[in-house]
């Protein structure tokens, strides 16, 4: 209901664009306004995991954003369809958006913007198990973020704080652990310190990233040998989870599930589980999470 909410909103909004205008500075930031309202209504419907009304949606505001020459606000949506090719395992067409963002703002970036861009670079390379590309990604990540200060960047990167940037870089590595099997113990347990930083950084209310990031606590629990913690972390997740609508958290948290008891099928802290997974929407698992 809220997304539709939105969307009428945008709708509506979208009429204004016909103008006319006072000035081409005011017809540039109206463009720009409702191009963030295109991302807001694409990124509820990739919560719910309607991939293709949240490309439509991530596309109509790259438009919006390219007509109101607003670059960083380019590089947003092609982050946004960066992550949702993560999502759905389409890790080389994730690194080509993320690389066409860098160029795009190259001469226009601000520190919050490229980091989020050099972040999913790097977690394209973990998907597919380049380490040596992931670190270095994540370095530039972390390096463009430590740029960053009160009115460096636009106001929608108010969400990227210090605990975010610790779940990405957590949840880079996780993925990197589970892509790069032989080197796994030791991407999970860098992975763990950065996941723990995030859950203690992000704020009560951001109830959906803190479940997210313990289900990656749980992930790399499992990864690690650890089927005591791994099933405690998950089970934690999953009452949490009780107070969030998001066909992505669910199904990322079902899929948590079945890796922990294909590790681990006779550890009771696993096997319990099976109740709270059977209990979760019917429909959580659609795509991935």
């Amino acid at each position: 209901m809220r997304r539709k909410a939105v969307v009428g909103q945008l709708n509506d909004a979208a009429e204004l664009l016909r103008g006319p205008f006072h000035d081409d500075q005011v017809a540039r930031r109206l463009f720009s306004a409702v191009a963030d309202l295109a991302q807001l209504a694409g990124w509820m419907s990739y919560d719910l995991q309607l991939h293709a009304t949240a490309q439509r949606y991530f596309l109509l505001g790259m438009h919006l954003a390219r007509d109101a020459a607003d670059r960083p606000q380019v590089s947003r949506m092609l982050y946004c369809l960066a992550r949702q090719m993560i999502d759905l395992q389409r890790y080389r067409e994730a690194l080509d958006l993320a690389q066409t963002g860098v160029y795009a703002i190259r001469r226009s970036s601000t520190p919050k913007t490229m980091a989020l861009l050099h972040v999913i670079e790097a977690r394209a390379h973990a998907g597919m198990g380049q380490a040596s590309d992931c670190t270095r990604a994540l370095g530039a990540a972390q390096d463009a973020f430590a740029q960053a200060g009160k009115d460096t960047d636009p106001a929608w990167c108010a969400f990227f704080d210090e605990g975010e940037l610790y779940g990405l870089l957590g949840v880079t590595l996780r993925d990197l652990a589970l892509a790069d099997t032989d080197h796994a113990d030791s991407h999970a347990a860098d992975a763990r310190q950065w996941i723990e930083q995030a859950i203690q950084q992000r704020p009560r209310n951001f109830l959906r990233s803190r479940v997210m990031g313990i289900d990656s606590l749980a992930v790399v629990n499992v990864l690690l040998g650890e089927p005591e913690a791994a099933g405690q972390a998950a089970a934690t997740a999953m009452t949490m989870a009780a107070a969030v609508t998001s066909a992505r958290v669910m199904s990322r948290l079902r899929r948590t599930a079945w890796l922990a008891q294909e590790r681990f099928p006779a550890a009771s802290a696993v096997t319990g589980l099976r109740d709270q997974v059977a209990a979760l929407p019917s429909g959580a698992d659609r795509g991935q999470g």
